[in-house]
């Protein structure tokens, strides 16, 4: 599923999952009161929405007034980066660090982001 910004949604119709190439294409409105169906690749979508053959209702016109451009993408020379990596630490050490420090942290569900990252200033890689 995808968004157009608008809060209308488009699907890709993943049937039969064995033939890839019969999928279609589905918009709905935000309140799926309205349909739109496009039999074809999801490639064939994308040039017949894109360049004005088809009218999707989801689809604003605005969205259209622009004039669409394509940009291949220049790949750079691939170099290895040498990340540092944390290994795997217990949520509960977090927490009960953070409770030391006067933080107010949940017992349960996520730590808060603050608390985070105070924990990882005061321990380093």
């Amino acid at each position: 599923m995808g968004g157009i910004g608008n809060g209308e949604k488009l699907f890709w119709v993943t049937d039969p999952l064995d033939a890839p190439d019969t999928w279609r294409i589905a918009g709905s409105e935000d309140r799926g009161l309205r349909w739109f169906t496009f039999d074809g690749t999801l490639t064939e979508f994308l040039v017949s929405v894109l360049s004005g053959e088809t009218a999707v209702p989801q689809v604003p016109d605005e969205l259209l007034e622009e004039p669409v451009e394509f940009a291949p993408s220049v790949p750079g020379p691939w170099v290895a980066v040498n990340v540092k990596t944390r290994p795997p630490v217990n949520t509960e050490s977090i927490r009960e660090w953070g409770r030391a420090q006067g933080y107010d942290v949940p017992f349960r569900g996520r730590v808060p982001l603050v608390v985070l990252e105070a924990w990882e200033r005061a321990h380093p890689l």
